[in-house]
């Protein structure tokens, strides 16, 4: 197994060799960019122990190479827009926590449960709120084919996230996503979410993981809102509220959601802050 373990170890850095000689031809011939270098310089670190576990999680959730500033852009969005330490957070397509560190260690004891369907995704972001010394946060990671239907109950929360998810649902899987939600959401809650924008790189056989884009317009969530009761706010591309302008999908459009005054929504049963002690 030792020997194995060698031969993957020596292929590995092979192909990361050429990689790199490719890219110092390419710096000479004027052909590369700077997100290019980033993204091999990030691509070694799967081969040094200290720095392996980052290298996952940028794997699992993309792109490599900027997972703190794509962190840091998902905190302070809804810090803009009104995110508070005491305020509940769920966040959808948690993926391995690289936004969900940010805000477990910014809100306060059990504010912050995260759900996602891919258990590798869940595992690491353990291991990262395990290296961070977050386990006293008491925060919330559930494995789930239904959004956190079944696993949720009756929770409801001030703020709901599902950062550069929606484009990988087809339109059956958002029609039940919004569906649920009303039940996560209490008169005061926002749910914050985006879509693909233009002009943008996205082709009919693009995909990520094997999950392909949908490029869904916004007429589409409108008459999912007057299905379901909501109020549609575009707040604009996410460059402006800090996404990495380097990377193709800063064109992406952020929407918000709330319920429409009078709908009816009863008083949370379970306050999430309770549910976890």
């Amino acid at each position: 197994m030792k020997n194995i373990d060698i031969v993957i170890t020596l292929t590995s850095l092979e192909v990361t060799m050429k990689s790199v000689k490719q890219i110092f031809v390419d710096i000479v011939t004027g052909k590369t960019r700077h997100k290019h270098l980033r993204r091999i310089s990030h691509n070694l670190r799967k081969l040094n122990p200290l720095t392996k576990d980052r290298h996952q999680m940028e794997v699992l959730s993309g792109p490599v190479g900027y997972s703190e500033e794509i962190g840091d852009y998902q905190l302070r969005f809804l810090k803009s827009l009104g995110l508070e330490p005491h305020h509940t957070l769920l966040d959808i397509g948690c993926g391995p926590l690289v936004g969900g560190i940010k805000f477990i260690d910014y809100l306060e004891k059990g504010n912050y449960y995260g759900v996602d369907t891919n258990d590798d995704a869940i595992a690491t972001g353990l291991i990262h709120i395990i290296k961070h010394d977050l386990l006293k946060k008491n925060s919330v990671l559930i494995l789930s084919h239904s959004f956190g239907n079944d696993e949720l109950r009756e929770l409801k929360f001030d703020f709901i996230l599902a950062s550069q998810i929606l484009y990988h649902l087809d339109e059956s899987l958002i029609d039940m996503l919004f569906r649920q939600l009303r039940k996560r959401m209490h008169a005061n809650s926002r749910f914050y979410c985006d879509i693909i924008g233009y002009p943008n790189l996205v082709k009919d056989d693009s995909s990520w993981q094997g999950y392909r884009f949908y490029l869904h317009s916004l007429d589409f969530f409108k008459s999912i809102s007057e299905k379901y009761g909501y109020i549609l706010t575009n707040l604009g591309q996410i460059e402006k509220y800090g996404y990495p302008s380097m990377l193709g999908l800063k064109t992406n459009i952020m929407m918000e959601f709330r319920l429409k005054p009078g709908a009816d929504v009863k008083p949370p049963a379970i306050d999430p802050r309770q549910a976890v002690e």
